[in-house]
């Protein structure tokens, strides 16, 4: 009798693994079917996800992908900020459009293709979801994608248009433990992907991430513009650096740490920003002209994932052996909502990252300082004398920060 019911939980295990085989075939022979022979794959993602402040506004993006083996790569391009990024087997190219000038490089120290933590949120982490697609992209550059597990597959009509809905489900770890060394908290996401059967072309795709550490959050995407179009000539007018574009321009082929610093060190900050406003929990007020000592301005929105997880290492930060890095040089940290003055909301940031004496509201700071790279977060180190010694889009190990610093100090020593 034992042994029957395992022959039966045995073969209820082969069935269902097969489904499960089946439905992921059939999930990447319809990708195949949908995109055939193509050389090119390009389309516009139009991005919005829930954030404390609710459905934040679509955020749009382009992919250009080159689906030759012999020469595979694909670009994500933010058209609204001018900012490209190519993923070409290990490397990754980061040029500002509105100069021409390269303003990161990656190179993964090994054989295997770059992840996409190496390079900003909103250029390229998203496409992992777009896996209808992504699922396509040669392997040399398709470590980002990962296969969601598909449950189910149904056809189904919604206002007289046909869809076939892919249901489907995967898991990874999120949030990097420096104790560990390892990402430590155990997401889990549901998706929804949309295929029009009259255009036979991705949709729209639907995630539901959830956690055991009570964090949700819906995402998202709604897919346009599908085309087979040859993209060579544009690519190459932004990542060909022999090309006659970039005469005059200045190049920077130097590696270093994503949404590298731009404009000159040591800019003094005018009445504009010293005298701006930003208003604290207790309804009280402060400017930076008043402040004292060094400062740390974290310049951030709603709906900002590296901003919100930043909060958490500035809260928290602590080198290897617990000592405070940044306090222990005098550095005060002031994180600024450039866009709302909605404290209540603020609050609740502030309460779900646990950094409400970080936190202010800084609405309309945009106007009297410029965001580096037109992105958040964007950081600001400021002396004592009120000039930007440092700016940047990425805090890493404050490393850059402390070096900028003390060669400010030193320069102002010598005078």
């Amino acid at each position: 009798m034992k042994r029957e019911r395992l022959c039966i939980a045995f073969l209820l295990l082969t069935l269902v693994s097969c489904g499960q085989i089946n439905r992921q075939m059939k999930y990447v022979k319809d990708a195949k079917t949908a995109v055939g022979d193509a050389e090119w794959l390009n389309f516009d993602v139009a991005y919005m996800w829930d954030s404390v402040g609710g459905v934040t506004t679509p955020y749009c993006f382009s992919v250009i992908s080159h689906l030759d083996d012999k020469d595979p790569y694909y670009v994500v391009a933010e058209n609204t900020i001018m900012r490209y990024t190519m993923v070409k087997e290990n490397e990754v190219w980061v040029v500002n459009g509105m100069n021409r000038e390269l303003c990161h490089f990656a190179e993964s120290k090994d054989d295997e293709a770059v992840w996409f933590d190496q390079i900003s949120f909103e250029q390229a982490s998203q496409l992992e979801y777009l896996s209808f697609y992504t699922v396509l992209f040669p392997k040399k550059v398709r470590n980002l994608n990962l296969l969601p597990m598909i449950e189910r597959i149904a056809d189904t009509t919604l206002s007289g248009v046909a869809y076939r809905k892919y249901e489907a489900k995967h898991s990874q770890k999120l949030v990097w433990n420096d104790e560990t060394k390892e990402f430590d908290i155990p997401l889990q996401y549901a998706s929804q992907i949309w295929l029009n059967l009259a255009t036979n072309q991705l949709d729209s795709v639907f995630v539901h991430c959830v956690s055991d550490y009570s964090f949700s959050e819906k995402k998202y995407y709604r897919i346009s513009n599908v085309s087979h179009e040859d993209k060579s000539k544009f690519v190459d007018s932004l990542f060909n650096f022999d090309n006659p574009a970039y005469a005059g321009y200045t190049q920077h082929t130097e590696s270093f740490s994503p949404y590298s610093r731009i404009g000159s060190s040591n800019e003094t900050l005018d009445d504009s920003v010293l005298l701006f406003t930003f208003v604290g929990f207790q309804n009280d007020t402060v400017n930076l002209g008043k402040t004292e000592g060094w400062l740390l301005l974290d310049v951030w929105q709603f709906g900002c994932q590296p901003c919100y997880q930043s909060f958490g290492q500035l809260q928290h930060e602590r080198d290897s052996l617990g000592h405070a890095v940044l306090e222990s040089e005098g550095i005060r940290i002031m994180a600024a909502n450039a866009k709302s003055d909605n404290m209540e909301l603020i609050a609740k940031v502030a309460e779900k990252y646990d950094a409400h004496n970080l936190l202010y509201a800084g609405k309309g700071l945009t106007s009297v300082l410029s965001l580096v790279n037109h992105a958040f977060p964007s950081y600001y180190l400021i002396s004592p004398e009120k000039e930007i010694v440092w700016r940047s889009n990425f805090l890493g190990d404050y490393s850059e920060l402390l070096e900028a610093k003390a060669n400010y100090e030193k320069q102002h020593k010598n005078k």
